[in-house]
């Protein structure tokens, strides 16, 4: 697959803090890749250094094959973004917001302007004032905008913030849209932890400066889920008893009158049934437990919110 960014051990520090440390990470195209971290854990200082907004310490930053170093220009060229907010302008119509912007770049984007209002979905109100819009339009213009210079790679903070569930969903499936069917690589930021699991083909998550945890959604998932079970068994307590012998951890967490979850590894099951058996206690089925990327997080962040 064509490699669309590459961040080799990005660093940056402010004073003697060191608040990205040795951050690495490929995205490649066709991919969404989400960056996920705790509040101050240098999410927006990476942004920063991967749209030019901030000189990294140490480390390489390459956008479609640019040194964003020693080629600026041609590695920006390549980049379309939306950090912190939608830069639009509220008196303006959309298309004016849009041309105003087509205007600033090479290549006919000004011609593009009529199919980029039909992919997010604003041909019919194109022409009416930016301050008329909804919030979720005003995102989908953003990105009409972003889109503007045809880029390889798409830079997203909090694309979906401050939308209802439906514009949620809208930005969603776009983002999907640009990746699966038109090639883009997207890069995502944002603190919906259910909506990277459902949008993002891998994540990162970093801590303090540092990347904690790394690869594709599903794999850190299962990997994470891979010995959670849930056994439906009565008396629950007796059951909770026997299988915190077996469990990984050495525990087992009581979820219902005949519901209990614990680490039990798939190679000592067998036993564990027998165990129960043997106790008299009455085994109805046993579930693996899915795991979710919240979950993951909160682990590998020791609690710490987004």
């Amino acid at each position: 697959m064509k490699v669309v960014l590459s961040a080799r051990a990005l660093t940056k520090r402010f004073g003697k803090r060191e608040v990205v440390s040795d951050v690495s990470f490929d995205l490649v195209k066709g991919e969404v890749f989400g960056f996920l971290g705790p509040n101050g854990a240098g999410k927006t200082t990476t942004i920063r250094m991967l749209t030019g907004l901030a000189r990294p310490d140490r480390g390489e930053i390459r956008i479609a094959g640019f040194d964003i170093a020693r080629d600026f220009s041609k590695a920006m060229s390549r980049v379309g973004c939306i950090v912190e907010s939608t830069d639009l302008y509220p008196y303006l119509t959309g298309r004016e917001n849009l041309l105003h912007f087509a205007r600033m770049l090479p290549n006919g984007a000004e011609s593009r302007i009529p199919e980029l209002a039909r992919l997010v979905a604003l041909e019919s109100r194109l022409d009416e004032r930016v301050a008329t819009y909804s919030l979720g339009m005003r995102q989908r213009l953003g990105l009409a905008q972003a889109l503007l210079g045809a880029p390889d790679l798409l830079i997203l903070d909090e694309p979906a913030n401050g939308l209802d569930p439906a514009g949620i969903r809208e930005i969603r499936e776009l983002i999907r849209h640009l990746a699966s069917d038109r090639g883009i690589a997207v890069f995502v930021s944002s603190h919906l932890l259910a909506e990277v699991e459902q949008m993002c083909d891998r994540v990162a998550i970093i801590h303090r400066g540092r990347t904690l945890a790394m690869g594709p959604v599903r794999e850190l998932l299962a990997k994470r889920g891979a010995d959670r079970l849930i056994f439906f068994a009565r008396p629950v307590a007796r059951a909770a008893e026997i299988l915190k012998t077996f469990a990984r951890d050495g525990a087992a967490r009581v979820d219902g009158d005949e519901n209990v979850s614990a680490e039990v590894p798939r190679e000592a099951v067998p036993e564990a049934l027998a165990a129960l058996g043997s106790a008299d206690v009455r085994v109805f089925g046993v579930e693996r437990q899915s795991s979710t990327l919240e979950e993951l997080f909160l682990e590998v962040t020791g609690g710490e919110t987004v």
